[in-house]
């Protein structure tokens, strides 16, 4: 297996060097730069194969230190994490926001709707297939109070608008929740494949043909939608659908690596957190607000795009710094900027914890100078008249209310501190208690939902054939 992977790496090495060198591609001189070591202190595969002009079986070994990096092992670490490590608490990194967050006047009667659209949905009932168990109660609702969040990511809304914005942010939460608790601790990716292609049929883009809801997930998604979709123009309602569509795919994403026991590369775990996060929901909002105010082609130009980006991945890393104890050590999760930049550069916790806030800080630096430097030209070469100013300020305005919203409001909500989390429950384990949100809950240390369902090639019908009986049941009771 070692010979294999080295005879892919001095493929690509070896192929690197001859395009160097050939004259086919004009590279006169690039080949008499020096060239880092390689293979062991090799100057290349070049000269390594030079060094053995009769190679035989076994001589590999002399070309090449037998390291997990030289073979390709180290690849396997991203696979080898222990989860629910005891971390402890991780001071939080000096977080750079030069933006005051602004407070919207509705947000006591946001709270209280809030609480009260969630129990009407079916959040804190029963899981389907697991009576007396649930992933909310009001009170853990209460807790994270997504009125003081969505009072100041809209600070201007009325409301009305701020209502919704306050349910979808907790429809989002709780399925994003509910995924790994359910699907996840049960291993059951077909059935969380399966509840996600559900979840198109209650995004109707003619607001009317849509089936009966068979759980709280499915019942929530229908009403916020019609409450917010019903209003709209056929194109904004599928802006809407794809940004939704988006985040729930993204949590499939995150189950399949779960499964894999797979921690995801920086890259690929930077373009997906933005779909995890609900980001792209966000922006699929922000289009339809702005929609006629500023040109399409404007917020795909290159400065927009990267401002976006800054500003979404700002606001996703903060969630993974002030998250970090409660995914690593009580839900066993894998998806969390510090434990990714942890794995790959092979650090501490702390020291990933301080690069993520150095990272965070510089993206906030990009979002200002993109401000200062190149907006002023984006605006010139479309030739904006003063209500498109205007416009593309209230955007900025915007994304700035956005990103010190999420910041404040994770200081202040009670998702992350270490008492609270001790008071709820964790993947592989459920809540049990007589009247969910009383105070009388305890945490069940038993097999998470349908654990002791049948395992093994062939048997994921069964686990369906379950979970559909399930969910037939608290259809005739809901």
């Amino acid at each position: 297996m070692a010979l294999y992977v080295k005879g892919l790496q001095d493929w690509q090495s070896g192929g690197h060097e001859w395009h160097i060198r050939s004259s086919r591609y004009m590279n006169e001189g690039a080949a008499d730069e020096a060239l880092p070591p390689i293979m062991g202190g090799l100057a290349s595969p070049i000269s390594a194969l030079a060094s053995f002009p009769a190679m035989k079986p076994g001589a590999a070994s002399g070309v090449l230190d037998q390291t997990p990096t030289t073979t390709g092992l180290s690849r396997l670490e991203a696979n080898s994490h222990a989860p629910f490590e005891d971390i402890g608490e991780v001071q939080l990194p000096d977080l750079y926001m030069p933006y005051d967050c602004r407070v919207n006047p509705h947000l006591e009667q946001t709270r209280v709707d809030c609480l009260d659209w969630c129990e009407e949905m079916g959040f804190y009932l029963s899981v389907p297939g697991m009576p007396g168990s649930y992933i909310w109660t009001r009170a853990m609702n209460d807790g994270f109070d997504f009125g003081q969040c969505s009072a100041r990511l809209n600070p201007d809304a009325t409301a009305e608008a701020l209502n919704l914005s306050t349910r979808w942010l907790a429809w989002g939460t709780y399925g994003d929740d509910l995924f790994p608790r359910v699907y996840g601790a049960a291993k059951d990716f077909l059935g969380a494949k399966l509840q996600d292609a559900r979840l198109a049929y209650f995004m109707p883009l003619d607001c009317a043909s849509m089936p009966v809801p068979l759980n709280p997930l499915e019942r929530g998604l229908a009403d916020v939608w019609l409450d917010t979709a019903t209003p709209m123009s056929i194109e904004h309602r599928s802006w809407l659908k794809a940004g939704i569509e988006a985040m729930t795919a993204a949590w499939v994403w995150e189950l399949q690596n779960m499964f894999q026991h797979r921690i995801p590369d920086p890259v690929d775990y930077v373009e997906m957190r933005r779909g995890t996060f609900g980001a792209d929901l966000t922006m699929s909002f922000a289009r339809i607000r702005f929609s006629g105010k500023l040109p399409a082609e404007l917020l795909a130009t290159r400065p927009m795009m990267a401002l976006q980006n800054a500003s979404q991945d700002y606001s996703c890393w903060s969630n993974d710094v002030f998250s970090v104890q409660k995914e690593l050590q009580f839900e066993g999760e894998l998806h969390n900027m510090v434990l990714v930049v942890r794995r790959f550069l092979g650090i501490t916790t702390e020291q990933a914890m301080k690069i993520v806030g150095d990272l965070m800080n510089s993206r906030m630096r990009q979002f200002e100078d993109i401000i200062a430097a190149e907006l002023p030209y984006v605006a010139e070469q479309f030739e904006l008249d003063d209500d498109g100013r205007a416009a593309l300020d209230e955007w900025v305005v915007m994304m700035q209310d956005w990103m010190a919203g999420i910041l404040v409001w994770h200081h202040m909500t009670a998702r992350y501190p270490e008492a609270s989390l001790r008071r709820l429950p964790a993947i592989g384990a459920i809540l049990r208690g007589g009247r969910p949100g009383e105070g009388d809950t305890k945490l069940d240390a038993r097999p998470a939902p349908f654990a002791s369902s049948p395992t093994g090639l062939g048997t994921s019908a069964a686990r369906l054939a379950e979970r559909v009986r399930a969910a037939a049941e608290t259809a005739t009771v809901g």
